[in-house]
């Protein structure tokens, strides 16, 4: 009998004895379409990175490749019918009883999520109905590879989360600071709608990262914001992160902030990170949350520690 020892880490792998590699994998290089899985999982199909077309030609060859099936999200009209003509397609859903793998009364929790997954009870330790879905998928195929619902949900119980998606930097004053990678349209609707179904108002610290990515997905980023948010909630835009390159500099965060506010919401454009740590001090209270979303930038989780240090220190 083997002792239960916790399997090394390497990079973004968790390394065991079993001769299994899961890949997380998406569309920006363009090399999810020579990968040749056993599995391909398909979570849905959104403007990001490319133009749709462009996506929808990567991941239909993402798909084609599977060697034993497709796991697709039946809730996304586009990934089915790309999926049509492969030899076996395994479908997931949430509140979607035609779906093959599908969750059922779902709870939301302030610390995760409580659902029925095929009739077998599943509690999650991450929060929101997106990693419903994402429990779900992974359920689905691991059901292709001979892993009972009831084991996928036990082993999922243990889960709880990774760095920068929605991971709580702490609590001070009643405040609690979060982290979080959400950079594109459906990752910060997906992220403030897991806050907004708690009590509470939500501050948003959101930095945009590359001018032409921003100048791609502008409309999508604004309507997250304007549709995500309630009146008392907060977004605070510092500039564009810039990382090198060629880059045509004719857009702002100043400009997506003006339609944000034109639209009904509490919006600022604040340039330097200092004055944001000092903002978001002055203004959060009890039963706020703070989050600050952004990607490539590495120093946003310092910058997280920091306005979670500037609120401690308001009791001092």
């Amino acid at each position: 009998m083997r002792d239960a020892v916790q399997p090394p880490r390497l990079g973004n792998a968790l390394c065991g004895d079993a001769e299994l590699v899961v890949i997380e994998a998406d569309e920006s290089d363009g090399t999810i379409a020579l990968y040749e899985p056993t599995v391909s999982v398909l979570t849905n199909i959104s403007l990001d990175h490319k133009p749709m077309a462009e996506l929808e030609s990567l991941f239909g060859m993402f798909c084609a490749r599977a060697r034993d099936a497709v796991v697709v999200n039946r809730l996304c009209e586009r990934s089915m019918v790309l999926t049509q003509g492969v030899k076996r397609r395994v479908t997931f859903g949430v509140d979607c009883e035609g779906a093959d793998v599908h969750a059922a009364d779902v709870v939301l929790l302030p610390d995760g999520v409580r659902c029925v997954v095929n009739g077998q009870s599943c509690r999650l330790r991450v929060p929101g109905r997106h990693n419903v879905a994402n429990a779900v998928a992974a359920i689905a195929a691991c059901g292709v590879l001979g892993v009972s619902a009831r084991d996928g949900a036990e082993a999922l119980g243990d889960f709880r989360g990774i760095c920068r998606r929605l991971e709580v930097v702490g609590k001070a004053q009643g405040v609690t600071v979060i982290d979080d990678f959400a950079h594109n349209p459906d990752k910060i609707a997906a992220s403030l709608a897991t806050l907004k179904a708690q009590p509470g108002r939500v501050l948003s610290v959101f930095q945009p990262h590359g001018f032409g990515p921003t100048r791609f997905l502008m409309d999508g980023l604004i309507s997250a914001f304007v549709n995500g948010m309630d009146a008392d909630d907060l977004v605070i835009m510092s500039e564009i992160f810039y990382a090198g390159g060629t880059a045509q500099k004719d857009i702002s965060s100043g400009d997506l902030i003006a339609q944000i506010a034109r639209a009904g919401r509490r919006a600022e454009y604040i340039e330097r990170r200092e004055d944001i740590v000092a903002r978001l001090a002055a203004e959060a209270r009890d039963g706020d949350r703070v989050v600050v979303m952004g990607a490539r930038d590495d120093s946003l989780t310092v910058f997280a520690r920091d306005i979670l240090s500037q609120i401690e220190s308001r009791a001092r």
